[in-house]
């Protein structure tokens, strides 16, 4: 696929400490940080849910035609299925996020 670049944010391309960047991405819109922590969290994950947020996400969906939605979800099922070692058979699996979590408050805004 080409263009999927565009569609990347800064921080991962460039292999950036992503804490780093929200604050300063926060910081140059105009808040006011009070705290930013990054948790790693394990979360049941539903398969066809899972396949779902990345159908969701896709950029390139719009180039799929619809009819072939249903055999590219079940793609995306078995990808996911194969990459994180689940029987053929599962509905979930059990993944580790990282959370970024933060308290932040826009500073009033003076127009002069």
């Amino acid at each position: 696929m080409q263009g999927y670049e565009t569609y990347l944010p800064r921080w991962y391309e460039n292999k950036e400490d992503v804490g780093v960047c929200i604050r300063k991405s926060l910081l140059d819109a105009g808040f006011d940080i009070f705290g930013i922590k990054i948790e790693d969290k394990a979360l049941l994950n539903i398969i066809s849910t899972y396949a779902e947020v990345f159908m969701a996400l896709n950029p390139f969906l719009k180039k799929f035609p619809t009819e072939l939605f249903p055999e590219l979800k079940e793609e995306y099922h078995n990808m996911l299925r194969s990459y994180y070692n689940v029987t053929p058979d599962a509905t979930s699996m059990i993944l580790t996020h990282r959370l970024i979590v933060g308290v932040a408050k826009k500073l009033a805004y003076n127009a002069k």
